[in-house]
């Protein structure tokens, strides 16, 4: 058998620390993700169902599409806030 020697190890936890283990991840915004992608489902068909209502569509679609862009908690939990509070403040 062939056996591991130290510095071997200590090269493979370098490249686990530069690459990022998959326990490492953040949870929050993944949670988060799906949270203002669920509420932005229901603003696209709230808003495809009602023909006066294109605000709400068009932030829903913002909503779903949105974490695929934007990395951090506090980027995505202000940039849903925003979109989720849009419809409310801007009337067609």
């Amino acid at each position: 058998m062939n056996e591991i020697n130290i510095t071997q190890l200590q090269n493979m936890s370098d490249i686990q620390n530069m690459v990022g283990s998959a326990n490492s991840g953040d949870s929050t915004v993944f949670i988060l993700a799906i949270l203002f992608g669920i509420v932005g489902m229901i603003y696209f068909s709230f808003g495809k169902k009602r023909d006066d209502k294109d605000m709400f569509m068009y932030s829903g679609i913002g909503l779903m599409a949105f974490p695929y862009f934007i990395e951090g908690k506090m980027e995505t939990i202000l940039v849903g806030l925003l979109l989720t509070v849009i419809p409310f403040f801007i009337k067609r």
